[in-house]
């Protein structure tokens, strides 16, 4: 999927829009709204507001932290190895939990600084959400981007600021059909 960034300064264009997509075939979980009243995207429910975890870099920066963690852990293990440690059950197990300790800590530490920091997709739009503005962000499939262009020329108030790459299909599926599946099948 692609994500495809808008930059609005009026909420109720931004419910217009929104309204307009879904009337248009898209899915409510194709599209989010970040801003910093996030109070004011919660209190209108045709607005799919963002989670905070994904306000912060939390997920990418921890994955670096594990990428690290398991590079370190694996030297950790290769120098016992050279240095004759796991001749012995002690050394052996002491090898283990320093090097699953090591991993750990990495991505703790990975997880620490994400948290603190903005998510890098949005950290562009930081002054603008500051400044009061609204952002939109609408994850389409290829076939569906010549639909959001039909739709974004009726709304020239909100301005087209970018695109990335958006979530995998499966995570899109999954956030739909979970709340349906656990609905259905759990009393």
């Amino acid at each position: 999927m692609q994500r495809y960034y808008y930059l609005a300064s009026d909420l109720d264009r931004v419910e217009e829009v929104s309204r307009a997509l879904r009337g248009a075939g898209l899915d409510r979980h194709q599209l989010h709204v970040m801003s910093s009243d996030d109070a004011a995207v919660d209190r209108r429910p045709e607005l799919n507001g963002v989670v905070s975890l994904m306000k912060r870099d939390l997920v990418a920066s921890g994955l670096r932290g594990a990428l690290v963690g398991a590079v370190a852990a694996m030297l950790l293990l290769l120098a016992a190895w050279l240095l004759d440690a796991f001749a012995t059950p002690a050394g052996a197990a002491i090898t283990l939990f320093a090097s699953v300790a090591t991993f750990g800590f990495c991505v703790w530490e990975g997880g620490f600084y994400g948290i603190q920091t903005h998510n890098r997709k949005v950290a562009r739009f930081t002054d603008a959400l500051s400044r009061g503005q609204h952002l939109l962000f609408v994850d389409v499939d290829p076939d569906q981007a010549s639909t959001l262009e039909r739709v974004m020329t009726q709304f020239p108030a909100l301005r087209p600021s970018g695109s990335t790459r958006g979530v995998p299909r499966w995570l899109f599926v999954g956030q739909r059909e979970l709340p349906r599946f656990l609905t259905q099948t759990m009393p």
